[in-house]
């Protein structure tokens, strides 16, 4: 294994040890490929639905969307689901990059996601 290798190793290790072990590493620019993965697997472990906030692919499920009395319920879910996505992440993203963003409380998270792919 190289010394870069070992470093960039060490460095999400001690990243990810932060915290609880069943916290995502916080992001460190230079390793933004391997956070990406982190991340999915993190919020897909949580709940799919989280992760598919954060892809911008989340699809209400049919079976609650053809019934109208389910639909202030059907809201209530996606609007926790973007909640806890959005905390997840923010809450692994660094304040010097989060400070960058503009209007991040207005972001929903497939865009705070997309921010940090530019």
């Amino acid at each position: 294994m190289s010394l870069a290798n070992s470093s960039n190793m060490n460095s999400v290790s001690i990243a990810t040890t932060l915290g609880s072990s069943s916290r995502a590493p916080i992001l460190i620019p230079e390793e933004y490929n391997s956070w990406v993965g982190h991340m999915n697997l993190h919020l897909n472990a949580i709940n799919e639905d989280i992760w598919k906030c954060v892809e911008g692919t989340y699809i209400t499920p049919e079976n609650m969307a053809t019934l109208a009395t389910n639909q202030a319920t059907q809201t209530e879910i996606i609007r926790k689901l973007e909640l806890q996505a959005k905390k997840e992440l923010m809450s692994r993203i660094p304040h010097s990059i989060l400070s960058q963003m503009n209007d991040i409380i207005l972001l929903n998270a497939n865009k705070i996601w997309e921010s940090l792919e530019n």
